[in-house]
Formats: structure tokens, C-alpha cells, sequence
């Protein structure tokens, strides 16, 4: 049985969560949080390049196939992290803003189911989003590398 949950790539996906946490939470800044969120998708990709090199270095196979499987576990755990992360940061200035703006009660619960649940929808697609860039960072990262190691003729 073959399993896809290796200890390369839980190494990269947290150290790349943890890095997207921070990313993601600076994106909350206003103004300059546009510059932010586009730097967590490098990240995405960047932890898929990761668990391809660490992989390399652990026996894996260096084949585009497998470095797009590894590159995408490393991105789903990288996605987890940190989009839960952003959540709840969400989530509690949300409540913040809500309490202080909102006069009565119907419309901060309206506006609070609401941002639950586009939150969550939001976490879910952050997670798939990160699952194919880091498929693509192992993708290319693994190409290069097997390209590397032809024979010049």
C-alpha cells in the first residue's frame, strides 16, 4: 500500500503554511494588503518546489508526475494552515467591526452567518487553489530536474 503522507512533505507544507499564515494576515492590512495576497500564491507554489527538492533528497522518485502529487499534499497542507489561520483572523475582525458598526441585533447575526459562511467557502476554494499551485511548483521543479540529468549528445 503506498502511502502519500510523507514526512518531507509535512515539513514543507507546515514551514510553507506558517510562512502563507503570516502573508495572509499582513494581506488584511488595508492598501497593502492587495501585494500580500499575491505573494501567498508564490508561496503555494514555493511549497510544492519544496517537497520536490526534499523529496529528492529523501529517494522519491524525480519524475513530473510524482512532484506534482507531492507538490500538491504540500499545498493542501500549506492551504490548511494557512487559510484556518486567516479565518480566524477573519472571523474575529469581523466581529469586531460587526459589534461596533451594526446597531441592532438581526442585522449583526445576518452579517455574521453570512461571513461564516463565505469564510468557510472561501477556506475551501484557498485550500484547492493552493493543492494546484503547489501541483505545479513539484510539476515544474521535477520537469527541470529530470531535464537536468539527460545525457548531452
Amino acid at each position: 500500500m503506498q502511502t502519500y503522507l510523507k514526512g518531507y512533505l509535512l515539513r514543507a507544507g507546515i514551514l510553507a503554511g506558517i510562512v502563507g499564515a503570516i502573508v495572509l494576515l499582513l494581506s488584511l492590512i488595508p492598501l497593502v494588503g492587495f501585494c500580500f495576497a499575491l505573494i501567498a500564491w508564490i508561496v503555494y507554489v514555493g511549497a510544492g518546489v519544496l517537497a520536490a527538492m526534499w523529496g529528492k533528497g529523501a529517494g522519491a522518485l524525480i519524475t513530473p508526475q510524482q512532484g506534482a502529487i507531492d507538490g500538491a499534499i504540500a499545498g493542501a497542507i500549506a492551504g490548511v494552515i494557512a487559510n484556518g489561520v486567516k479565518f480566524l483572523g477573519d472571523m474575529a475582525l469581523g466581529v469586531v467591526f460587526n459589534v461596533a458598526l451594526s446597531g441592532d441585533t438581526s442585522a449583526f447575526v445576518t452579517s455574521l452567518i453570512s461571513m461564516v459562511v463565505f469564510g468557510i467557502i472561501g477556506v475551501i476554494v484557498g485550500i484547492i487553489v493552493a493543492a494546484i499551485l503547489g501541483a505545479i511548483g513539484g510539476l515544474v521543479y521535477n520537469a527541470l530536474q529530470q531535464q537536468q540529468q539527460k545525457p548531452v549528445v
